[in-house]
C-alpha cells in the first residue's frame, strides 16, 4: 500500500513528446486494485524516458474512463503496467478494450498484468494475453536465474544474449501457453527454485501473438523496481511495445500451432529417413530400403526416382540425403548409404545426378567412405548417423555414429560401452567416437569435388597433417548424431545426439543416458564418454 500514493500522479496525462513528431501514440495504464507493485513508479519513469528518446508519445493514467471507443482509437498501443484485479469499472469499458483490439490495436502487458485474477469475471482478457494460461504460483521471492532467448529476430529480443542472466520473480503458468502464443523467452528452472508448480524444461516467460485482430506482446518479467533501469530489460520491453504498436515488424507465428497446416504428401512410405525440398517444390526423400522418392506437387503424387542396392542390417541402408546448393542448375543429389556389394563394410556418401524425376545411377561419384563394423554373429550395432546438409559457405556436413553395440560386452552390465580389455575392442566407443583418427562418432565437413572425392576446408577441428588425426573432422565425441541441420545464416550446426543406454553417471563407467541437443558454433570435442 506504500506505493498507492505515488500512483495519484497518473490521474493526469503525461506527454513525453509532441504529438506531431511522434512515431506512434501509447496509452500507459497503471491501475491496480489488487496487489500494488512497488515497481510501478519506476516503470512509469522508464516509459517517460524511453518515449522521449525513441520519439513516441505516451499518455499515462490510472483512470479507466479512458477506455471508451473514441479515446482508445487515438492510440496505437495500450501498455498495461503491473495491473491487478478488475481494473475496468463497467461493461462498457471492458467492451471498449475488446473493440480496440478487434480493430487492430496493440497491447503490451508487463508482469502482474499476466495475473490480474479476473479470469472468471473477464475470461476474454486471459485468453487474449496468455492464450488461456493462468499463473498459479511463482518462485519463492526474487531469485537469480537464467532466461533463454528463443527468438533472436523479433525486435524485443534481437539484441539480447542467448543466455540472459537476471534476478526475477519467476512466474509459473498452467497450462503451458506454447501453441497459443509465440514464445520469445523461456526460463531455465535448473538455475533457480521454481516453487511448487514447476513447468519443467519448457517454461515460457515472454511471448507475443496476433489475436482478435490486434497484436499482443507480454512478459512475466519486471517484478522489481531495478528491472526498469536494466538496459537489456528496457530494450526487451521497448522492442515489444514498438512491435505491438506496429512501429517495427516482427513474426509472432513461429510457435503458434494454428498458424500451421499439416498436409500429408505421402502416407504410403517405408522407413523414410531424410528429405530435402527443391526450389521448384519437389520433395525428395530417402527410404532406408534404398529407394529415392520424389513427391511432385505438379501431379500431387510420388514417384520412385531410383533404387540403390543397400545393406540394411542394424540401422544401415539409405539413410542420408541432401540437394546440392545449385541443384536447380546441376541436378546433383548427395546420398549416404551402405552399399550391399562393397568389397569391405563401409557407408558411402556419393553424388548422383537427377534428370527430371529419375536418378541416374551411372552418374555416381563417390565423395567419402566411412568404415563400418558388421559382425553378423551379433545383433548389428546401428548408430549409423547419416544425416547430410550443406553450410552457407558451400561445405558439406555428414554425421556418423559411433558404430558400437551398446550392450553386448560382458563388461557392460548397464554401463556405457567403454571396454578396453583385450578382445573387446569392437565393443569400445573410445576406438571410434573418442578417436581423433577415426571418422565415426563425428560431424565431418568437406568440400565435394566436381569429379568425385573432396578437399578439406580451413577451420575444421584438426589441421591437415596433424599426427593421429583426420582433417575431415569438424566436431567429435558423439554417440549417434542421427539428425542435424546447419543454420543457413549463422553456420551453426544444430545436432540431435542419442545418449548411451544406461542409468545414472558413474566416474569410471561413463555418463548417464541423456539424449543431447547441441548447438555447435565452432569445431570441438563433445565427447560423451
Amino acid at each position: 500500500m506504500v506505493a498507492a500514493p505515488l500512483l495519484a500522479v497518473g490521474a493526469l496525462p503525461v506527454l513525453a513528446t509532441e504529438a506531431q513528431a511522434a512515431e506512434f501514440r501509447a496509452l500507459l495504464f497503471t491501475r491496480a486494485v489488487g496487489y500494488v507493485h512497488g515497481s510501478i513508479p519506476a516503470g512509469i519513469e522508464m516509459f517517460e524516458e524511453q518515449a522521449a528518446s525513441n520519439d513516441f508519445e505516451i499518455v499515462e493514467t490510472d483512470d479507466p474512463a479512458v477506455f471508451n471507443d473514441e479515446e482508445l482509437a487515438t492510440y496505437d498501443v495500450v501498455i498495461m503496467l503491473q495491473n491487478s484485479g478488475m481494473v475496468w469499472d463497467t461493461d462498457e469499458q471492458r467492451a471498449a478494450i475488446q473493440t480496440y483490439v478487434n480493430n487492430g490495436g496493440g497491447v503490451a502487458a508487463i508482469h502482474n498484468t499476466l495475473d490480474m485474477g479476473i479470469e472468471e469475471e473477464f475470461p476474454w482478457w486471459d485468453d487474449l494475453i496468455n492464450g488461456g494460461a493462468h499463473m498459479p504460483t511463482h518462485s519463492p521471492g526474487t531469485l537469480d536465474g537464467t532466461a533463454h532467448v528463443a527468438d533472436r529476430v523479433h525486435p524485443s529480443t534481437a539484441g539480447l544474449p542467448e543466455r540472459w542472466e537476471r534476478a526475477e520473480e519467476w512466474y509459473n503458468f498452467d497450462p503451458n501457453p506454447r501453441g497459443d502464443v509465440h514464445v520469445l523467452v523461456t526460463a531455465d528452472e535448473s538455475t533457480y527454485d521454481p516453487g511448487g508448480d514447476a513447468m519443467g524444461a519448457d517454461h515460457p516467460i515472454s511471448w507475443c501473438r496476433e489475436a482478435e485482430g490486434g497484436k499482443v506482446w507480454a512478459t512475466a518479467m519486471g517484478h522489481e523496481s531495478g528491472a526498469y533501469s536494466e538496459a537489456e530489460f528496457i530494450d526487451h520491453v521497448v522492442g515489444g511495445v514498438k512491435w505491438a504498436a506496429g512501429n517495427l515488424p516482427g513474426d509472432c507465428g513461429g510457435t503458434v500451432w494454428s498458424k500451421f497446416d499439416k498436409v500429408t504428401l505421402d502416407d504410403n512410405t517405408s522407413d523414410p529417413m531424410e528429405l530435402a525440398v527443391a526450389d521448384d517444390g519437389r520433395v525428395f526423400f530417402a527410404q532406408r530400403g534404398g529407394e529415392l522418392k520424389i513427391y511432385d506437387p505438379a501431379t500431387n503424387s510420388t514417384v520412385t526416382a531410383g533404387v540403390l542396392d543397400v545393406y540394411t542390417g542394424g540401422e544401415d541402408g539409405l539413410v542420408g540425403l541432401a540437394l546440392d546448393p545449385d541443384f536447380a542448375d546441376n541436378g546433383w543429389v548427395y546420398l549416404y548409404y551402405a552399399p550391399a556389394d562393397a568389397d569391405e563394410d563401409i557407408n558411402r556418401l556419393s553424388r548422383f545426378t537427377v534428370e527430371g524425376n529419375s536418378l541416374d545411377q551411372a552418374s555416381e561419384q563417390t565423395v567419402i567412405e566411412v568404415p563400418a563394423y558388421r559382425d553378423r554373429t551379433y545383433p548389428e550395432p546401428g548408430h549409423t548417423g547419416g544425416s547430410v546438409d550443406f553450410g552457407p559457405d558451400g561445405s558439406l556436413y555428414l554425421s556418423t555414429g559411433d558404430d558400437v553395440p551398446p550392450n553386448l560386452s560382458s563388461h557392460w552390465q548397464g554401463w556405457a560401452p567403454i571396454d578396453w580389455r583385450d578382445g573387446e575392442e569392437m565393443l569400445d566407443a573410445a576406438r571410434t567416437s573418442g578417436n581423433t583418427n577415426d571418422l565415426r562418432g563425428k560431424i565431418l565437413r568437406v568440400l565435394p569435388e566436381d569429379g568425385g572425392g573432396y578437399s578439406v576446408p580451413d577451420g575444421n577441428l584438426f589441421a591437415e597433417g596433424t599426427e593421429d588425426t583426420r582433417p575431415e573432422i569438424y566436431a567429435m565425441g558423439f554417440r549417434n548424431p542421427f539428425r542435424f541441420t546447419v543454420d543457413s545464416e549463422t553456420g551453426y550446426v544444430h545436432v540431435a545426439d542419442y545418449g548411451p543406454d544406461r542409468g545414472g553417471p558413474t566416474t569410471e563407467r561413463g555418463p548417464e543416458g541423456l539424449v543431447e541437443y547441441n548447438i555447435i558454433k565452432e569445431p570441438g570435442n563433445f565427447g560423451w564418454q
